[in-house]
């Protein structure tokens, strides 16, 4: 039976993932270690062709946390910090879906 990941490093991966594709298709993205609030700034064009940076959270769907908490966490800070779990999750902040 196979284990599952640590919590951490399931994230960790999940950030660089994301980070990388975002990256392929145009938008610059900082990873950020250590910050408990937020660890990718990602900085694009929405679907009108305005520039936007926002801070994300990426996150992976566990027992320990839930989306629901983390929507809770990030609507203190409407409009600069987003959570994610995916590659769709930031796109749909800029109003554009997955490439």
């Amino acid at each position: 039976m196979t284990r599952p990941r640590p919590l951490a490093e399931r994230i960790h991966r999940n950030r660089q993932t994301i980070a990388r594709k975002l990256e392929r298709i145009g938008f610059d993205v900082h990873l950020i270690d250590g910050n408990p609030m937020f660890n990718l700034i990602v900085t694009g064009k929405t679907d009108e062709g305005e520039i936007y940076t926002v801070r994300v959270r990426v996150i992976v769907l566990s027992e320990v946390i839930t989306l629901d908490e983390l929507e809770a966490q990030a609507a203190a800070y409407p409009e600069t910090l987003q959570v994610a779990s995916s590659v769709a999750d930031v796109l749909g902040w800029y109003g554009i879906g997955e490439a």
